[in-house]
């Protein structure tokens, strides 16, 4: 499972979290409704495929993403990035609702938005949708060897 990788990259790495355990969160307007997180600190990931890539874009939760911007950062047309297959995130070990800023093997990739401050607390998916990691965010750029981009739509 995506999770127990997420936890052993964490704890291998010896960085500080804590998990929430809370009933589940398939999407952000749930997550409203279902943790008393302060949003502002709430990250969402976004999982595509383009060219036979895996791609995992985070955000801050109540944002959306600028596709214009990230096809032209990746190079491709639009119409090439399609949502990550369900089929593929399971197999990767992500469950419904659970998909994490995690690179847990070498076919992931992680962006982040240039908004998420360095060096404040967030809260971010786990792999499950009834956990969520609270981190440092400057630890989870370094985690994941991050890239980070304006990719928020204004």
């Amino acid at each position: 499972m995506a999770f127990d990788k997420i936890l052993e990259l964490l704890d291998n790495n010896k960085i500080e979290y804590v998990v929430h355990e809370h009933s589940a969160i398939p999407n952000v307007a749930t997550a409203i409704n279902v943790v008393d997180f302060d949003l502002d600190r709430c990250l969402k990931t976004l999982a595509f495929e383009y060219n036979d890539n895996i791609i995992f874009v985070c955000l801050p939760a109540m944002s959306k993403l600028d596709y214009a911007k990230l096809s032209k950062w990746l190079g491709v047309n639009r119409k090439d990035i399609k949502m990550l297959d369900g089929v593929v995130l399971t197999n990767l070990g992500f469950g419904d609702g659970g998909v994490a800023p995690f690179k847990i093997n070498n076919s992931i990739r992680v962006l982040f938005d240039d908004s998420i401050q360095p060096n404040t607390i967030v809260y971010c998916g786990s792999g499950v949708s009834t956990k969520t990691i609270e981190i440092n965010s400057s630890k989870l750029f370094e985690i994941n060897n991050a890239t980070i981009l304006d990719l928020q739509k204004k």
